[in-house]
């Protein structure tokens, strides 16, 4: 079913070879894919806009396993529920089959100082990805001052509270979302 799918439609086979080889490239956490996938279905393929993107990060951030979601639904945007299956199939699949096929030998390399250098080294390229994806998004989500006011109020609670996450999402939507009406002078007569 799964090759049928793929041959039947050709942006169905692009995709899942998109997902397949970003899935392969997982490092460390599944946020080390987030350039990846900005690179290849925004500017690559332009397959959604900066801010679909934007919308199926933050979508992803609300549930467990947040690059499979944002695959999910990136897959759904461009072809629908087929595409949706393929996406996720495509991300999930390498790092599973990797993981079955590397666990026995990791043990034994996991100490050894070339492939610790290598680790970091990449760990370093990761970085640098994702910081030109904060920009980013920051150019695409900061357009006035209530989002920039949000964004900073969010990164302070995050890094200097205990509060957990939900209630900060929570929180600083209702803010904006007022802000908004503020700024708009729906609340002002």
């Amino acid at each position: 079913i799964f090759g049928y799918l793929l041959s039947y439609n050709p942006v169905l086979y692009k995709l899942g070879w998109v997902f397949f080889s970003i899935g392969a490239f997982v490092f460390g956490n599944g946020f080390t894919v987030i350039p990846l996938i900005q690179q290849e279905v925004v500017n690559t393929y332009h397959w959604v806009s900066m801010n679909d993107f934007m919308v199926g990060i933050a979508m992803g951030q609300i549930t467990p396993g947040p690059v499979l979601i944002t695959a999910t639904f990136i897959g759904y945007k461009v072809a629908s529920f087929a595409g949706a299956i393929i996406a996720t199939l495509g991300i999930f699949l390498p790092s599973f089959f990797l993981v079955i096929v590397t666990a026995e030998i990791h043990q034994k390399i996991e100490h050894n100082s070339i492939v610790r250098a290598a680790i970091r080294g990449i760990m370093a390229a990761f970085t640098g990805m994702m910081a030109l994806v904060v920009i980013n998004m920051a150019r695409s989500a900061l357009v006035n001052i209530p989002s920039v006011v949000v964004a900073l109020g969010t990164f302070a609670l995050l890094r200097f509270t205990k509060l957990g996450t939900i209630w900060v999402i929570l929180g600083v939507g209702t803010i904006y979302w007022f802000l908004n009406l503020i700024t708009n002078g729906y609340l002002i007569h």
